[in-house]
């Protein structure tokens, strides 16, 4: 059934390491801590996280099955990391409200499956994550960062919603097999926003689906294959495409710089 965990006083933490949750297609896991109070969960099956507010820094981890919100789940600092265990076992989070970091594990050994999607309501920084399928991820607010690499096994798609706000994610050991697509927005005149996008894919080439992005573009691949595309690139302000190693080409057949006076 429902387990509702709380702590009302001095930033008391929860550590729940031994969790075993049976039932939670329809049952939730709710987390509440007092002040700066972290949390732990490591529940045998998959997670149905509630709306609840944790203070500090969060891990949930479900050893089998996937992790889902039925709430707003809200990290109050501290960033917060949601591990999934088992095969083609996925992460589906539509209302986060993590400030910090936000790191992501999914496993998948005979595919890519287990795929992984948040909604955070502010800015956020992924931290070193490997995604064993596709990748969605969209900050509400704010700007998309990272602190460490991102490892996808299948597509990634990046949006910021707010206006002027960028995805920046240059790490160069960065590695997203698939196809990837960015959505930025603003409400200035071409060429006058700031939401830009700037993305290093490391030794992987960069093929994009279709992308909106309004301000600059700032793409880097060191593969041979280099940075194509596969669907229409609408870009507001400047280009940059660079190839650093492998003698990496650049075909861009349906980029659309609609302002480039």
């Amino acid at each position: 059934a429902d387990v509702t965990l709380t702590t009302d006083a001095n930033a008391g933490v929860i550590n729940m390491n031994q969790l075993a949750q049976t039932d939670n297609s329809g049952n939730t896991l709710t987390l509440n801590t007092q002040g700066a109070g972290t949390a732990t969960i490591v529940n045998a099956t998959a997670v149905n996280l509630a709306a609840g507010t944790v203070g500090g820094a969060t891990s949930i981890t479900a050893t089998l099955g996937n992790i889902i919100d039925a709430g707003t789940f809200t990290v109050s600092a501290g960033g917060a990391t949601f591990v999934t265990g088992a095969d083609a076992a996925s992460i589906n989070l539509g209302t986060l409200a993590v400030t910090g970091g936000i790191t992501l594990t999914t496993n998948d050994s005979s595919g890519a499956d287990s795929d992984a999607t948040i909604v955070n309501a502010t800015a956020f920084a992924f931290g070193a994550s490997t995604v064993d399928g596709d990748l969605s991820a969209t900050a509400t607010l704010g700007n998309i960062t990272q602190s460490g690499a991102l490892t996808v096994g299948g597509t990634g798609t990046f949006v910021t919603s707010a206006d002027d706000a960028d995805i920046v994610l240059s790490t160069a050991t960065n590695a997203i097999t698939g196809e990837v697509s960015f959505t930025t927005n603003t409400s200035e005149s071409a060429a006058a926003g700031t939401s830009d996008v700037t993305f290093d894919n490391g030794v992987l080439d960069i093929v994009f689906a279709a992308s909106t992005i309004d301000g600059d573009l700032v793409v880097t691949s060191g593969n041979v294959s280099g940075i194509t595309d596969n669907g229409t690139v609408t870009v507001d302000a400047d280009v940059t495409l660079t190839t650093d190693a492998n003698a990496g080409v650049i075909n861009m057949n349906q980029l659309a710089q609609t302002d480039n006076s």
